[in-house]
């Protein structure tokens, strides 16, 4: 008789970042909605993640480009939204293409604390692409 099978949610738990978490740690890559699996973190599973982030000092950089394409009653929610300490831990990447099925636009920004986004506007990102 076979064990059954643990399902699969793709979502990482504090506890796992806790795991993995190292001095070297400086950012955390969150997409939610996530493509292609559509998994939707929680509100409360959101905060709980948004709070280690804050008390470990490490920027999210919250991929948000799948916001609007939510379905079957699920609720995005902005990790930036949560609190005041998050939002500023928080930089928020967006864009148009998906939402307004631009297909080949590549239209983005990025919303976050004015001292970081200043920092970031300093790049030549023509030498990095």
């Amino acid at each position: 008789m076979s064990k059954p099978r643990k399902t699969i949610t793709f979502k990482v738990t504090v506890e796992q970042l806790e795991a993995a978490r190292t001095d070297k740690t400086k950012v955390l890559v969150l997409n939610s909605p996530s493509n292609p699996t559509g998994m939707i973190y929680s509100r409360e599973e959101l905060l709980a993640i948004g709070n280690w982030a804050v008390e470990h000092d490490i920027l999210i950089l919250a991929d948000d480009i799948y916001g609007r394409l939510v379905y079957n009653g699920n609720e995005f929610v902005p990790i930036s939204s949560l609190s005041e300490a998050i939002r500023k831990q928080t930089i928020v990447i967006n864009g148009v293409s998906k939402a307004y099925a631009m297909t080949g636009w590549r239209v983005g920004y990025a919303v976050g604390d004015p001292e970081i986004i200043a920092t970031m506007s300093k790049i030549d990102w023509s030498k990095r692409l």
